[in-house]
């Protein structure tokens, strides 16, 4: 796959974020098919012509149809195959990591992670001697060595569990 975004890039709702090998394969099927189906279409011209004249018969109008049409299925699969063929970010958000580089089979994680990170919610171990100060709608802000600068929203849910601190 030939990867056009990288860890920290800013993707929109839609916009390639990679473009797998199997794209030349699938432009030419459709460049073939495209001309498959103007021979087609150039075939059922002249035998119209010629059914109109009373020289051919239906079943050989209904053939040349049926080629036509046939043409035209194949021709609209290959160019499914063929957008396919061009990875699409599913959400618009920032890249958090990327799976798979170039030249490289991608797996199951998938060619990327994109993070909605203008909507995160974070879960936050609190002592238990402070959660009585912790309450639903109140501001909160968040600090971590790994952010660039903290984060900030409000309190939507005290929970009651108390387990190991990892504080």
């Amino acid at each position: 796959a030939e990867l056009l975004v990288d860890d920290g890039d800013m993707v929109q709702q839609d916009q390639p974020i990679a473009v797998l090998d199997t794209k030349p394969e699938a432009e030419a099927e459709v460049a073939r098919l495209e001309a498959e189906l103007r021979n087609a279409q150039t075939d059922y011209s002249r035998w119209y012509k010629v059914f109109k004249e009373g020289s051919a018969s239906e079943t050989v109008m209904d053939a040349a149809r049926l080629k036509v049409d046939v043409n035209k299925a194949q021709l609209q699969a290959a160019r499914a195959t063929l957008d396919q063929a061009t990875v699409r970010a599913p959400v618009g958000g920032q890249v958090i990591k990327v799976h798979a580089r170039r030249g490289e089979r991608v797996g199951p994680e998938g060619i990327a992670e994109i993070a909605q990170n203008h909507a995160m919610y974070a879960i936050a171990e609190v002592y238990e001697t402070d959660v009585r100060w912790v309450k639903v709608g109140q501001a909160a802000k968040v600090t971590s060595p790994a952010l660039a600068e903290p984060l900030t929203g409000t309190v939507e849910q005290v929970g009651f569990k108390i387990g190991k601190l990892d504080v």
